[in-house]
């Protein structure tokens, strides 16, 4: 099998698979674009979901996060509207130079097919770069302030507080909200599944708390829907 560098090392066969599937999520508005400075550009996809449709067409369960992170890293190498042939070329030297000389660098015709399947990757995972997720992408990289990467949530029950004794009892909702920002520099690391700008806030939420959000919430999406809809 013809060795490919990270993050583009899957075979060609399930990198395909893993690109019709997304194509498909996409189309019934089952995948939420995200901006993560890791990929520059991330498809969130309900877990049970994805490996459902994973399975369906005979990949693994465990690998399906992983081929769809690889399919995110080549959308973001698209959109970052660089000279694809060059950079696989590069990327395959760099793989020989850390190979072992010898048997284990890969020969001419070695470097030819890999470059050859990350073309062919590249022509798969541009199925994929829609006017919706290239302003996404160049939105993110426009950005002046953090954005949410992740929510997170759970529910606890409060027994005791030291202070307030077992009148604090009852339950509520831990919020754990990830932001991230635009690289300070221009580099790419698809690679990278942890985002070394992230950081995170927790707040605590009783029912009136998350209605006041989720009020909230709704009337800031109404209007972005309202504003979207004149322009």
């Amino acid at each position: 099998m013809t060795k490919l560098p990270e993050p583009f090392s899957s075979p060609l066969e399930r990198f395909s698979k893993a690109v019709a599937i997304l194509e498909r999520l996409i189309q019934e508005k089952k995948v939420r674009v995200k901006s993560s400075p890791g990929a520059n550009i991330a498809f969130r996809v309900e877990p049970q979901l994805l490996t459902a449709r994973a399975e369906a067409l005979g990949l693994r369960p465990d690998e399906a996060p992983r081929l769809v992170h690889e399919v995110a890293a080549m959308v973001a190498l698209l959109l970052q509207e660089r000279q694809t042939e060059k950079f696989f070329e590069s990327m395959i030297e760099r793989l020989m130079s850390d190979e072992e000389e010898g048997e284990g660098a890969p020969a001419p015709k070695e470097r030819e097919e890999a470059k050859s399947i990350l073309s062919e990757k590249a022509r798969l995972a541009s199925k994929l770069v829609s006017d919706r997720i290239r302003q996404k992408f160049h939105a993110f990289r426009a950005s002046k302030h953090d954005v949410v990467s992740n929510i997170r949530w759970e529910v606890v029950e409060r027994k005791y507080d030291k202070d307030e004794k077992d009148k604090a009892r009852g339950v509520a909702v831990i919020l754990k909200v990830e932001l991230t920002r635009r690289p300070e520099h221009e580099y790419w690391m698809p690679f990278f599944f942890e985002d070394p700008s992230r950081r995170s806030f927790v707040v605590e939420c009783d029912d009136d708390d998350l209605d006041e959000v989720l009020e909230a919430l709704q009337q800031a999406k109404a209007q972005l829907v309202q504003q979207q809809g004149k322009s």
